[in-house]
């Protein structure tokens, strides 16, 4: 939902569900913070990478679960029409943003978040494209763990 209370839904192909799962998980991998002043092996980086994946996702269900608000909300969202997603930008640094981009920008909305969230995001694309028998590739192993 958006913060006039507009509630905003767009489509999202296949192909570009694939390049925003690549994108997200690409980010993260480039901004992992590393403790240690050499270089880590690929399988360190990864294992790390898993590690934050489900630490993000357990901390997002338990937080689901503890605040379930979502049935009060519902009743005063008001409706927009369903658009396509024509693109998407991120941007990762300081604070992690995702940009829905449509054919008509007034209808574009951009989310706002931390990096723990965009594990968030992108653990519940690859859930929605596997639901969409959609057979998303190329993605990093710690993000399917």
């Amino acid at each position: 939902m958006l913060s006039n209370g507009q509630d905003r839904k767009m489509w999202l192909t296949r192909a570009l569900c694939q390049k925003v799962c690549i994108s997200l998980s690409e980010a993260l991998e480039k901004t992992l913070d590393y403790s240690a002043k050499e270089v880590l092996p690929a399988s360190e980086i990864e294992k790390s990478l898993n590690t934050e994946h489900k630490l993000a996702i357990e901390k997002n269900s338990a937080k689901d679960q503890s605040t379930n608000n979502f049935g009060n909300e519902s009743k005063n969202i008001k409706k927009t029409a369903t658009l396509l997603c024509s693109s998407v930008n991120i941007k990762y640094g300081k604070l992690w943003i995702i940009q829905f981009l449509t054919a008509d920008t007034k209808h574009s909305c951009e989310i706002s978040t931390s990096r723990e969230n965009f594990h968030v995001i992108l653990s519940a694309l690859v859930t929605q494209c596997k639901h969409a028998h959609w057979n998303i590739t190329d993605l990093s192993d710690w993000v399917d763990n």
